[in-house]
């Protein structure tokens, strides 16, 4: 049988992580690039959203101005036919 009396055991232990650095420079550019363009693409979409928000917008204000102008004239139509309706009975009563 054998036996061991003390002593000591030195390890020394590395690691060459250069590849690990690398890989993930590669996927922090990656990553920055795909964020850089869903930000582009993002930013494009908002802007035409707006415009589009504007547009419609000025759309129902020309609708409602349109709307407003003719009911002033069907007003004015009718007062004008309401004003020859009296003179023509004031025509037949002198």
């Amino acid at each position: 049988m054998t036996s061991y009396n003390g002593g000591s055991v030195t390890a020394h232990i590395g690691a060459d992580i250069s590849d690990y650095q690398s890989a993930m420079r590669a996927v922090s550019s990656s990553t920055s690039k795909t964020m850089g363009g869903a930000a582009a693409a993002t930013s494009s979409t908002t802007g035409k959203f707006s415009l589009m928000n504007s547009t419609v917008g000025q759309i129902a204000a020309g609708i409602g101005a349109v709307t407003l102008v003719s009911k002033g004239i069907g007003v004015l139509k009718d007062s004008v036919g309401t004003a020859v309706a009296r003179f023509d009975t004031y025509e037949c009563i002198s």
